[in-house]
């Protein structure tokens, strides 16, 4: 007689790329995580954060990640670790570090009149991101009109000349759009 015993062999689960992310300060990044385990029968899969991570930071144990960094935490680069942990016998799994960028919330530092009634709007920004300025004549009426397109930075200011040709009062503001 002949006996044939099988054991499973328990690997680890995969934890999905979660890659780079680039948030301003006060925006909240949030995102789930995944991961996919081969073993039979299913394991129960269970993410956390590794020691590390910035204040404020959490991680739901199926995968939901949140944190809004903090006014005042910029310029910062974030090096943040989720980990996948599937419950079987022994205890397998899987991590991921991944970089957040915290960068200023774009602000207006002038508003200047020029030549012809134009204004010369300039904000504080981040070279490589893209921006759109906005305006409207009641602060009230919910409604803004863009002023021109979306204006890539090249330096730590930007600009736009908004063409008003001096027709009355406008509120400015300016938004970063990736």
């Amino acid at each position: 007689i002949l006996t044939i015993t099988v054991n499973e062999v328990n690997v680890p689960p995969v934890l999905d790329p979660i890659g780079p992310h680039s948030i301003n300060t006060g925006q909240q990044l949030a995102f789930t995580a995944t991961a996919a385990d081969p073993d039979r029968p299913l394991q129960n899969l269970t993410f956390t954060l590794d020691p590390g991570a910035p204040n404020g930071a959490a991680i739901s144990a199926a995968g939901a990640f949140r944190w809004t960094p903090p006014v005042g935490h910029v310029p910062a680069t974030n090096h943040i670790t989720v980990r996948v942990t599937a419950n079987g016998t022994p205890s397998q799994s899987d991590a991921e570090t991944f970089i957040v960028v915290v960068t200023e919330t774009p602000r207006i530092l002038s508003v200047i009149a020029e030549a012809g009634g134009n204004m010369r709007i300039t904000w504080a920004s981040v070279p490589g991101k893209t921006y759109q300025l906005r305006y409207t004549t009641a602060l009230e009426s919910g409604s803004w009109m863009e002023v021109g397109g979306t204006v890539t930075a090249t330096q730590t200011t930007t600009f736009v000349v908004d063409q008003t040709g001096g027709h009355g009062q406008r509120f400015y503001r300016v938004q970063q759009v990736d």
